[in-house]
This record gives structure tokens, sequence and C-alpha cells, in this order.
């Protein structure tokens, strides 16, 4: 297992290194496709009403760090993967949120910003997409248009 494990480093290690490669990574078409992955998985999440209604009234009342917010909720349950999907979300596409999420699975997510959405505070961004997800993934309970903008350009940046 050392072997391999060691094997894996190296190879990361030299594509790392390799000018192909990180063209390829840091060019704009990839990484618009890494945000619209991310969504796409935000929206084909599937649970019921109930269960992003929950999570939304978990959500404190006032400010507090995404870390704290994962306190309030078990380890590698739903709640806690879905809210840890939607952090990333957030993450890659907040240009301030890079500096606020601290936590080690995302480490590995790239802080290319598609855009400068701006979009208030972490619990607005996750009551918005909690809220998007409580109406079978719908606008209609979500009254501005930031969130709406973004999410609109992922699916159809040609509009």
């Amino acid at each position: 297992m050392i072997i391999i494990d060691n094997l894996i480093e190296q190879t990361i290690t030299d594509l790392n290194q390799d000018k192909i490669y990180l063209d390829i990574i840091n060019s704009k078409n990839y990484i618009y496709s890494q945000h619209q992955k991310i969504w796409y998985q935000i929206k084909s999440h599937r649970e019921s009403n109930t269960f992003y209604n929950k999570l939304l009234r978990k959500l404190p009342s006032s400010n507090f760090t995404l870390v704290d917010f994962f306190s309030l909720l078990e380890l590698n349950s739903k709640e806690y993967d879905f809210i840890l999907l939607a952090s990333k979300f957030v993450k890659m596409n907040d240009s301030r949120a890079p500096q606020k999420i601290n936590i080690q699975e995302f480490d590995n997510l790239s802080v290319r910003i598609i855009a400068s959405a701006g979009i208030y505070s972490m619990k607005k961004w996750l009551e918005d997409i909690l809220k998007f997800k409580e109406a079978n993934n719908s606008f209609k309970n979500i009254y501005d248009n930031r969130f709406v903008n973004l999410v609109k350009y992922l699916e159809s940046p040609s509009d």
C-alpha cells in the first residue's frame, strides 16, 4: 500500500509540474466546467422538501461560521453532506468565501472565481440554495436576483 501511495503522490507532483496539465486546469473552460459540475450536483440532489426545510430551520439566526454550523450536524449524515456540497459551491462562486471557509474537504477546490457574485453572507447563500431545493429547484422563494443570475449564467452562459 505504501508503494501505491508513493506512486500516486509522485504522479500528482509530476502533473503539477507539467505545463500542459497546468494550462488545462487553469483554462477558463475547465474552471467553468468545475463550477457547473458542482451546481448540477446540487440541482440533482434529491431529498424531500421537509429535508431542506429542516436544514433551513437549523441555520443560526445571526452571524455564524460554517464550522459552527457543521458542529450542529452529524458527521457524514445526509444533512452534513448536502451542506458540505452547498458550501463548496459558495466557495467556488463568492470571491470572499475562500478566506471564510477553512474546512479540510475544501483543500483541493479551485479558488478561481468565475464571477464576483458578492452575495451577502454565508447564511444568505445557504438560505437561497436551501430555498431553491425546498421549492423543487425553483426560484419562487428567492428575492435577490444575484443568486438567480449566477445560476442562470452557469446553466446558460450564452443568454
